[in-house]
């Protein structure tokens, strides 16, 4: 009994709860802690999927093609401060209302103006040495780019066999769970019949406590691993689930 109640005692601390030990209710059957937080459908389809950087969604790949974009345009910039440039202005002076009366008859008088403007930069020593700098820093920016595309390619690689591994090890323990549970049922009705089969049966029993206690553990890895899956992609399953419990 001592040791049952110890090992409770520790399943109870890794279940998160507060109950004091005179509480414990030696008689009761252990159930699984239920975690029904995710949605396994939505991430098994996103398991299977393959990294399309046309559509993904990630973060960190959305913030390096902003990065990749503004070097981009700092050199379309920097090649226009070394091109000569021309301004073409059209004005269009007075108008019907202004007229003039010489004579009987009155004039309207009104004129068109057209400008044309051109500068060229001389000598332009500043202006190639900023090109050659933003060349540089565009340069730079893509192969990061290219590194993190690489980088995101080996993440989700990660990512989707851990989730499986996870998986697999999730539904292993739940049937050693079941079977350890049988079991110390099945032994419960022999606890009568003397010593030796009352300790077979709190031997049973802390079997399955060990057996459900490694269960939980996986259970919280694998929910660890189902939001990896959701937070690579961003994937909006995961603001309906926070909002089941008044996060946003």
């Amino acid at each position: 009994e001592r040791s049952l109640r110890d090992s409770m005692k520790n399943l109870l601390t890794l279940s998160s709860l507060n109950e004091a030990e005179s509480t414990l209710d030696l008689s009761s059957k252990l159930e699984p802690i239920k975690m029904p937080f995710f949605n396994e459908k939505i991430i098994d389809k996103l398991v299977l999927k393959k990294i399309s950087f046309k559509e993904l969604k990630n973060p960190d790949y959305l913030l390096g093609k902003i990065t990749l974009e503004q070097a981009e345009f700092s050199v379309i910039q920097a090649k226009n401060n070394i091109f000569p440039s021309l301004n073409l202005a059209y004005t269009v002076t007075g108008n019907e209302t202004n007229t003039t009366q010489p004579g009987l008859i009155p004039v309207a008088s009104h004129g068109k103006t057209i400008a044309l403007n051109f500068s060229m930069p001389l000598g332009m020593v500043t202006e190639r040495r900023e090109m050659a700098a933003v060349n540089l820093e565009y340069q730079k920016s893509l192969r990061d780019f290219e590194q993190l595309k690489i980088q995101l390619e080996r993440d989700w690689e990660n990512i989707t066999n851990n989730y499986r591994l996870l998986k697999n090890q999730v539904e292993i323990a739940r049937l050693l769970v079941q079977a350890a549970k049988e079991k110390y049922e099945a032994a419960l009705p022999t606890a009568s019949l003397g010593t030796t089969y009352q300790q077979n049966v709190v031997s049973f029993q802390n079997e399955l406590v060990s057996f459900q206690t490694n269960l939980n553990q996986l259970e919280v890895e694998f929910i660890s691993a189902q939001f990896s899956v959701l937070t690579f992609h961003a994937h909006p399953h995961i603001y309906e689930v926070f909002s089941q419990f008044g996060l946003k």
